[in-house]
């Protein structure tokens, strides 16, 4: 009813959303509106019916093709056919009946029916009118070829070669690589010989026409001996012809091993070949120490650079002339040349001037010489070499490391800058033994040898971290650095390996506050503290929130959160005091960060605060919070995110459009659906939708929600645990002979091994400590048992092992009262776990006199005596747990009515029968209840469990409780069986 409304905007957005929905119940309207509407409403109608996308509306369209006269009618309306399907008969009849009609040659209609055709490949059709084409449609064909895959294309790209050379750059770039991925038997060197004779368009269009190509490239070798050749453009174009390469070599890796080789043999040859042509012609400094000779020197090399052949031959007859006229005429004329070369060449240029002056007919008949030995081409030349030494350390061609150290020194001799960066980067991913030792000199003399010190900086990710990390992060810190410089240490630190490095994080943080990063190199620099931070961060980055500019205190907050996230070591009390802390501050930014972090560590009272700025008139912040929200929010927060579509600002209502596409990708999209449609319904009468109440918490939650906000409060509580620590013995000795497959492998199985028993027995796991585990048991039973399990799984994997694949494990276990808090446990109950297990030879199980007490029914243990035991007075009396004497198994499946429920005492098995019981909240067949009030009843009991968990002073009274509960949902289960049965 929308598409009618007087308003045409009103009109206009409701036409479009029912393209974007995809509405077929829409087309008999639209078809109303291109009959009678206005001429917007018209060509939105058309372009809603090509979104609905339906081919059944192809006949009628092609109908009013016919019968609308006006240009821009009939051209929406072919677009829209062509994109429906251009293979349908009604779109290749009409599309044929435009190319063949005289009148539309060269109209925009005759270009869209081209279009069309090539769309349905009707090629043959085509080719005789693809020279009253224009360059734009060409290129949109040679595209639409690139993503066909008929042999067909292929024949109709070379039925065009001869007349490539006429099309346009743009167009020739485009072509030339349909060609060469499409025809079956390219012509050798037709491309390359094109690339290398055109306008510098063309090269880049191939580039960018092979970089957008999805498809497998069926000569992969031949592509890459092109863009070995291929002309240097720019260094975008460059960049692209690398990121291809590189692309390739890991293709033929992959897919075509066999052709490996060759691709190594073709760029070492040409490297020897381009660097040995790039000698011969260089126009070299070496061995000339008289001035006006040197600045001759360097004036023909920033002239190569920059000028055009008109320009040296007026130099050079300028030169020739027995004395100089108006030079700073000609002066000016260079200058113009090199109106955008860098400054550092302006320079260059600059210290020449003094030979435009000079009156000496011999010393300008010398330099008029000079001068005619440039050769504009060097350049592309020298490039070309730039290129071949960045592909060997690609190709890891570690017999081209002389050759590439020749170059190095050739380019420093030469001062060819960016060879000489080059030549390092290539020479630390061959691992260089010269290179690697003359770093020292380098990275210490900051500003001695500012392009190899670029080369070391870029190249460092390709080492080992040790070697470079703590010069890079001393660099960083440096304020004179350049700024470039800077740039790459940050993304070589991005690029490395540097968890367990020692000594990392205090120089990053220090950093993130320094003036001279720029934002991009401070936002980079938080997400390495982001990746590799850890709770001994909190401090300095809760400094460095509350302190300096908005964005380093942006950052601060942000990482902060991240480190929380991945971190179970961070006091998460601490942090979220102070966040609430910054939720004062004066700055709305670092209000808006601060809450972001808060709703991301799950919150509860977060939720509360974004709703109470939701209802504020602040838009501005409204708007922030918004922007900031990721798409994976609570159904809480989504909901009031919903209740926004009722605001009255409209620049709310603009900041909604943009972030609830994001919110539908997920199971949230039908709630918006119908939030949005409500909203539609009821205008402003209703605050809140019927998809708001279903995701809101009603009545029946309520008590859900108190427990949750009830336990999340009580941020301490003691329980009677058994503390089990285990680790590796002799895990340093073996770390520092063994190579890192191996300690990775180690690691692996220890972890595997452990976890799968601690799970087994019903551990939990607190953390990982290096090489080494802390974990909590209910029942101390299930502690040993999970321990002498291990040590059985461990003595099977060694059995067939060689000794440098074989290890060993200690543990020790105490059971007693002990503090849980922020996912953490701490007491003295812990602490003489640590020391038991410290005390503990290889292979041996230690156990505590109160861990004894509760295992001796069920374990054979040795008493080994009493220990002094670091930290405590008095000795403790160890034990050996040696083996099991029940069968376990045989007791956890012992029925439930064995069991106690009261507070009776309980003899060994019933303790660990209970210590193993777990409430099962299952409705019977035929139970007569709604699914909803099903799916809350669970939640409910199952909440309840967790925190009965979470608050039981041990094992029996968890017990107890878990019981009554098992006993209350039986019940309740069975009046419910029972009101059905009787209904029916």
């Amino acid at each position: 009813k929308e598409f009618y409304n007087s308003d045409v905007d009103i009109s206009l957005t409701s036409i479009k959303a029912s393209g974007s929905l995809g509405n077929e119940f829409a087309i008999p309207h639209l078809y109303t509106i291109l009959e009678r509407g206005k001429n917007e409403q018209q060509i939105a109608a058309i372009q809603t019916l090509a979104d609905i996308n339906a081919p059944s509306t192809i006949e009628k369209m092609s109908k009013y093709f016919n019968i609308f006269q006006e240009p821009d009618i009939r051209r929406e309306i072919l677009k829209a056919i062509n994109k429906i399907s251009a293979l349908h008969p009604k779109a290749r009849e009409l599309n044929k009946s435009i190319l063949l009609d005289p009148r539309e040659s060269g109209s925009a209609l005759f270009s869209l029916a081209i279009e069309g055709l090539v769309e349905a490949e009707q090629l043959d059709i085509v080719l005789p009118f693809i020279e009253r084409t224009s360059s734009k449609v060409r290129l949109a064909i040679f595209n639409r070829l690139l993503l066909s895959t008929t042999t067909e294309a292929g024949s109709f790209i070379q039925s065009l070669q001869e007349r490539a050379r006429n099309f346009a750059p743009e167009t020739l770039g485009c072509y030339l690589c349909a060609y060469e991925l499409k025809t079956e038997k390219p012509q050798q060197n037709f491309v390359l010989d094109l690339l290398q004779n055109t306008s510098r368009t063309t090269p880049a269009t191939f580039l960018s026409s092979l970089s957008s190509y999805n498809g497998r490239i069926p000569n992969p070798t031949q592509i890459y001996k092109i863009l070995l050749r291929i002309p240097y453009i720019d260094p975008q174009a460059e960049a692209r012809n690398g990121d291809l390469m590189i692309k390739i070599v890991n293709e033929v890796k992959t897919q075509a091993p066999q052709h490996f080789n060759e691709l190594i043999f073709t760029t070492a040859t040409h490297l020897e070949t381009v660097f040995s042509k790039t000698k011969r012609q260089y126009l070299s400094l070496k061995g000339i120490k008289e001035k006006n000779a040197l600045l001759t020197i360097l004036l023909a090399q920033t002239l190569e650079l920059y000028s055009s052949p008109k320009m040296l031959l007026e130099l050079q007859q300028f030169f020739k002339a027995e004395k100089s006229e108006n030079p700073a005429l000609m002066v000016q004329k260079v200058k113009d040349y090199l109106h955008f070369a860098p400054e550092e060449d302006k320079h260059r240029f600059d210290a020449c001037i003094p030979l435009f002056n000079i009156t000496d007919r011999k010393v300008r008949l010398q330099i008029s010489f000079t001068l005619s030995k440039i050769n504009l081409n060097r350049p592309s030349l020298l490039r070309r070499l730039n290129r071949l030494t960045r592909v060997i350390g690609t190709l890891e061609i570690r017999n081209s490391a002389k050759k590439i150290l020749e170059i190095l020194n050739f380019s420093r001799q030469e001062r060819i800058r960016f060879l000489e960066e080059t030549c390092v980067v290539t020479l630390c991913q061959l691992q260089n033994r010269i290179i690697i030792e003359q770093a020292k000199d380098i990275l210490g003399a900051l500003l001695s040898n500012l392009s190899s010190l670029n080369g070391y900086l870029r190249g460092a990710r390709f080492l080992p971290p040790k070697i470079f990390i703590t010069a890079l992060l001393k660099l960083l810190l440096i304020p004179n650095l350049h700024t470039y410089s800077r740039s790459l240490i940050i993304n070589t630190l991005k690029h490395m390996a540097l968890r367990n490095l020692k000594g990392i994080l205090p120089p990053l943080v220090k950093s993130l506050g320094m003036a001279e990063c720029n934002q991009e190199q401070k936002i980079q620099i938080a997400e390495v503290l982001s990746k590799y931070g850890d709770a001994t961060l909190l401090q300095p980055l809760l400094t460095s929130a509350a302190n300096g500019e908005t964005m380093v205190r942006k950052l601060s907050i942000s990482v902060l959160k991240n480190i929380a996230i991945n971190e179970k070591n961070i006091p998460l009390d601490v942090l979220t005091n102070r966040l609430y802390f910054f939720l004062e501050d004066e700055n709305k930014e670092i209000q808006v960060e601060a809450l972001e972090a808060l709703l991301a560590l799950g919150d509860d009272y977060a939720v509360q605060i974004l709703n109470d700025y939701f209802n504020s008139k602040d838009k501005e912040i409204i708007i922030k919070l918004l922007n900031n929200l990721e798409a994976s929010v609570s159904t809480e927060v989504l909901s009031l995110v919903l209740g926004l579509i009722y605001s009255d600002q409209k620049a709310v209502q603009e900041a909604l459009r943009e972030v609830l596409p994001a919110f539908c990708q997920g199971n949230s999209s039908e709630s918006i659906r119908e939030s949005l449609i409500q909203a539609l319904e009821n205008g402003k009468a209703e605050r809140v939708s019927k998809a708001q109440r279903v995701m809101l918490p009603d009545q029946s939650d309520n008590l859900i929600e108190h427990a949750k906000l009830e336990f999340k409060f009580r941020r301490e509580n003691s329980q009677v645990l058994t503390v089990f620590f285990i680790d590796i013995v002799s895990y340093t000795e073996k770390s520092s002979e063994a190579d890192t497959s191996t300690l990775i492998k180690l690691i692996q199985v220890f972890e595997e091994i452990s976890f799968s028993s601690i799970n087994r027995f019903k551990g939990n796991l607190i953390k990982k400590m290096g090489d080494g585990l802390l974990v909590t048991f209910k029942h101390p039973l299930n502690a040993a048992l999970a321990a002498m399990t291990i040590q059985e799984k461990i003595a099977e994997y060694n059995q067939y092992k060689v000794d440098e694949q074989k290890f060993n494990v200690r543990m020790g276990l105490n059971t007693g009262l002990v503090i849980r808090r922020d996912h953490d446990i701490f007491g003295d109950t812990v602490n003489v776990a640590s020391r038991m297990e410290s005390a503990a030879n290889p292979g041996d199980i230690l156990l505590t006199q109160d861990t004894y007490n509760e295992v001796k029914d069920y374990i054979r243990c040795t008493r080994l005596g009493d220990i002094q035991v670091k930290g405590k007075r008095e000795a403790i009396t160890a034990y050996s747990a040696e083996k099991i004497m029940v069968n376990i198994e045989k007791v956890l499946k012992a029925k439930d009515s064995q069991l106690l429920t009261t507070n009776q005492k309980a003899n060994p098995l019933e303790r660990l029968k209970e210590s193993t019981f777990t409430p099962e909240y299952n409705f019977p067949e035929g139970c007569n209840i709604e699914p909803a009030v099903m799916a809350n009843l669970e939640e409910l009991f199952n909440d309840i469990t967790r925190a009965i968990e979470e608050i039981s002073h041990d094992y029996h009274e968890e017990y107890i409780f878990k019981k009554y509960l098992q006993d209350k949902w039986n019940k309740l289960t069975e009046i419910r069986a029972e009101a059905t049965a009787v209904r029916k």
